[in-house]
């Protein structure tokens, strides 16, 4: 099973919804703004702060699941340009390697929507509790979605063993 079909599946997605994408190094004014801002493991908040500074601009955060060492939910940037970046792991871990499958892009208006609803930046789970349940608050969502995920991995581990 490739990265692809393992995000689909994973966080029941239409293949057709997502993609694979190159990320490419921060130009040198983004990468200086980003050096003041990015924290180790806070990659949601990074590329949120970082669309804040940059709001003029027509930047996207975008939802990412990263194919590393180990797979793990992500958020980098699309620049205006078109070029996707990852001011995290390219400031905290420069040399670590990673495959980027987009789940959701947000523009600073819907960023600031969500975040304001729920308090923080997004993940990938407020993101599908928004367009499976039309609401991020619902705690009830949110544990069916935890349920679920659940036993979907350990199908998953059971399939490739």
């Amino acid at each position: 099973m490739n990265e692809l079909s393992f995000t689909a599946t994973v966080f029941n997605l239409d293949p057709k919804q997502i993609k694979s994408v190159p990320v490419s190094l921060m130009p040198g004014d983004f990468y200086r703004e980003a050096t003041g801002v990015v924290e180790p493991r806070q990659c949601y908040d990074n590329c949120r702060i970082l669309m804040m500074m940059n709001a003029i601009k027509d930047y996207r955060y975008v939802l990412v699941y990263s194919f590393g060492l180990i797979p793990f939910e992500h958020a980098i940037i699309k620049l205006d340009d078109g070029t996707y970046v990852d001011p995290t792991l390219e400031i905290v871990n420069p040399e670590h390697q990673v495959k980027y499958i987009v789940t959701h892009e947000l523009d600073y208006d819907e960023l600031c929507d969500v975040a304001i609803k729920i308090g923080r930046a997004p993940n990938i789970s407020d993101m599908l509790n928004v367009e499976r349940y039309g609401d991020l608050s619902n705690e009830k969502c949110i544990q069916q979605d935890i349920v679920a995920n659940s036993i979907l991995a350990s199908e998953l581990l059971e399939v490739s063993r």
